[in-house]
């Protein structure tokens, strides 16, 4: 083996060690007829907040200036409301950011009604240093990856059936 191969049998390595640990990741998705989806109490309305699974950012959903849940990427929440008007903004999840990161939701809300809404937007790829290896006799060498970023978000009222099709690839968490 010639010298000149060795810096590049590595970097192949590398990359190998690096994406073996998500290679055999196999996952059981429930059925869209499993979810359980949660009923309005007496006299108020649950709406549902779905991230859809392409958005790595987090978000903060506000509302007469009280934050109801902060998403998480792949998750959705269920909020119980009383009936009237609402104006929704989301927010970066960040805690040094206060920046509206989509268009504020309008929604009318009947008594005993449910709504799904989930946010969407454009996503823009691009080339990304995700690390750089040091090889000897090559010295340090960078490793590229895609990144990803989602801009022009705004919330999309959905049928309960793709509301529960988003719910079976991501998790519930609670409102705040």
């Amino acid at each position: 083996m010639s010298a000149r191969r060795i810096p590049y049998i590595c970097a192949i390595l590398a990359i190998i060690c690096l994406s073996a640990p998500i290679a055999g990741c196999a996952v059981v998705y429930p059925h869209p007829d499993s979810i359980v989806l949660q009923q309005p109490r007496t006299g108020e309305s649950v709406i549902y907040f779905l991230r859809s699974p392409h958005d790595s950012g987090q978000l903060a959903i506000e509302t007469n200036g009280k934050r109801l849940a902060k998403l998480p990427p792949e998750t959705y929440v269920a909020v119980s409301l009383l009936p009237g008007e609402y104006r929704f903004i989301t927010r970066s999840g960040d805690l040094f950011s206060n920046e509206g990161i989509a268009a504020p939701l309008e929604v009318s809300l009947k008594e005993n009604e449910r709504k799904f809404f989930y946010v969407s937007g454009n996503e823009e790829k691009s080339v990304a240093l995700i690390g750089v290896i040091g090889i000897q006799g090559a010295g340090p060498v960078p490793l590229l990856g895609q990144k990803s970023v989602v801009t022009n978000r705004e919330w999309r009222e959905c049928t309960e059936l793709d509301a529960r099709g988003l719910m079976t690839i991501s998790h519930r968490i609670e409102q705040e």
